[in-house]
């Protein structure tokens, strides 16, 4: 009888873990979206402005990520492929200015605390 209780909590828990995650996730991914964004604004990465409009948040099941999906600009620009994701080559490649990756090290703090307090209010609202 002990645990009847707890397993019902448990399960009252587990049914609106998906839900809340996929929310923190979200918020927590937008959090860092920002930050990316204001890294690469203060690298100067503004050209045509679509890079920084480009980097985007995203969530699907109980995964979340950044990711910058700008393309070149038009096929006349001089130093452009039509077509080309070029945010790659600035977080990785010839044009090394990082971004992403600057973003997500330095809000690591805010998503270790993010995700406790959410764990935290689900364990609280399922009486844990």
């Amino acid at each position: 009888a002990g645990l009847n209780p707890l397993i019902r909590g448990l399960r009252r828990a587990e049914n609106e873990l998906g839900k809340d995650l996929q929310k923190e996730l979200l918020r927590l991914a937008k959090h860092v979206a920002t930050q990316a964004q204001k890294i690469a604004a203060a690298k100067g990465l503004l050209d045509s402005g679509q890079l920084i409009a480009k980097i985007k948040p995203s969530v699907r099941g109980g995964t979340a990520w950044v990711r910058a999906t700008a393309m070149s600009p038009s096929p006349n620009h001089p130093t452009s492929r039509p077509g080309y994701n070029y945010p790659g080559r600035y977080e990785y490649g010839d044009r090394k200015r990082p971004f992403l990756e600057p973003a997500l090290a330095s809000e690591q703090g805010v998503i270790t605390r993010g995700l406790e307090e959410m764990l935290d209010r689900l364990l609280d609202r399922a009486n844990l």
